[in-house]
């Protein structure tokens, strides 16, 4: 079940920076440390699986 959780706050906090010829993929880290207190998780570990997750998807 934290794994649903987990996976549902890293869509919410992700976001897209569009540029001129490319789009950036980000991780909002206010949306994540407000979505971590509501699940009471900690908000730096789920910061870092987020990048981890992003660093994967780009690759």
């Amino acid at each position: 079940m934290e794994e649903i959780i987990i996976a549902l706050g890293f869509n919410l906090s992700l976001e897209f920076q569009v540029g001129a010829f490319s789009v950036i993929e980000c991780v909002n880290y206010l949306i994540v440390k407000d979505y971590c207190k509501r699940e009471e998780l900690d908000s730096i570990l789920v910061l870092e699986l987020y990048k981890e997750m992003l660093s994967a998807r780009i690759s």
